[in-house]
C-alpha cells in the first residue's frame, strides 16, 4: 500500500505527443471502429518537483528539485464512432488502456541525495516501482479519465453536425469540406 501525501509539479512541459509509433492501427467500417495500439516517446522536463509518499503505510519517501522523465508510453484502445437520429456522427465508445514500456527517470534531490550512487539508487527504484504503481492505480481512475475524454471530444463534434457524407466526400475531394484541412 502506498499513500501519496504530497505532489507539486511546476513550470513543465512535455514533448512527444504529437510524434508517434504505430504498432497497429485498423479501421473496421462495418462496426464503425477504430482499434490502435501507439507508443508516444515522450520527454518531461520540469523545473519544480516536490513529492512526499509512504510506502507500505510505513516508510517515508520524498523527494523535489528538477525532474527529467523519458517515457515509451503505449496507448491500446478502440474507438467505436456512432451517430445521431440526423446522422450526425459522435464518438459512441472509447475504451482504453496505457502501458509504459521503458520509464528513465532522472529527480535532481531524492531522500535529501543530490546527485552520486545514492541518488542513482533511488532513481532506479522509481524507474521499477512506477509502472506497477500506474498498474495498481489504473482501475481506479481510468474510467473517470476516458469519459472526460469522450465528454470534450464529443463536445466538439456534435456542434460541428459532420455526418459520413461530409467525411467521405472530403476524403474523396468531392464538394467542400466541412472543416479546414491541413
Amino acid at each position: 500500500m502506498m499513500t501519496v501525501e504530497n505532489v507539486e509539479l511546476g513550470d513543465f512541459e512535455i514533448t512527444g505527443l504529437s510524434s508517434f509509433i504505430r504498432n497497429a492501427l485498423s479501421l473496421q467500417l462495418a462496426n464503425l471502429e477504430i482499434v490502435f495500439n501507439l507508443t508516444f516517446p515522450l520527454q518531461v522536463k520540469a523545473n519544480y518537483i516536490d513529492f512526499s509518499v509512504i510506502l507500505g503505510d510505513t516508510i517515508p519517501f520524498y523527494g523535489g528539485g528538477t525532474a527529467n522523465l523519458n517515457i515509451d508510453l503505449r496507448l491500446e484502445g478502440l474507438i467505436a464512432i456512432g451517430s445521431t437520429e440526423d446522422e450526425i456522427i459522435y464518438i459512441e465508445t472509447l475504451l482504453a488502456d496505457i502501458f509504459f514500456d521503458s520509464l528513465k527517470v532522472e529527480i535532481s534531490s531524492l531522500m535529501g541525495y543530490t546527485g552520486g550512487k545514492t541518488n542513482d539508487v533511488f532513481n532506479r527504484l522509481i524507474e521499477e516501482i512506477t509502472p506497477e504503481l500506474i498498474y495498481l492505480m489504473k482501475p481506479m481512475v481510468i474510467d473517470g479519465i476516458l469519459e472526460s475524454i469522450l465528454e470534450v471530444v464529443n463536445g466538439f463534434l456534435l456542434p460541428l453536425g459532420l455526418t459520413w457524407t461530409d467525411i467521405v466526400g472530403c476524403l474523396l475531394g468531392i464538394g467542400e469540406c466541412p472543416i479546414p484541412l491541413p
